[in-house]
């Protein structure tokens, strides 16, 4: 069993720490540097908080599209570069039959990507 704070909470106290006490007395040629560090932190955060459920649903979708189980992270990667050969071979034009079913995933995993890297995006 995790006591608390959890890994999550650990980074949100950081990541305050970091914009509301450092970042006002860095020089400002560090000050981009620590605002960077802060965003990544901001999307650790919300990866830890949404815990796996995003990625397993992107994967099914992917799996899906491409009619074979992907049972590894790096199976993603070669999975997208599956899809984006399927893709340049037509499969996703207008008029072809996935078209609707590729462009539905796309935009899973583009939300998804903007809900972790810039939630307020989407607001």
């Amino acid at each position: 069993m995790r006591t608390r704070p959890n890994g999550a909470d650990l980074l949100v106290e950081a990541q305050k720490l970091l914009r509301e006490q450092l970042l006002p007395v860095l020089p400002d040629e560090q000050k981009h540097n620590a605002l960077m560090i802060a965003n990544a932190m901001g999307v650790a955060i919300r990866q830890l908080q949404a815990g796996e459920a995003a990625e397993q649903e992107e994967r099914r979708s992917l799996e899906h599209l491409l009619q074979r189980p992907l049972n590894e992270s790096l199976q993603m990667n070669t999975g997208y570069r599956e899809l984006s050969m399927l893709m340049r071979a037509g499969v996703a034009d207008p008029g072809q039959g996935k078209r609707a079913e590729v462009l539905d995933h796309l935009r899973l995993a583009v939300r998804q990507a903007v809900t972790e890297s810039n939630p307020k995006y989407l607001t």
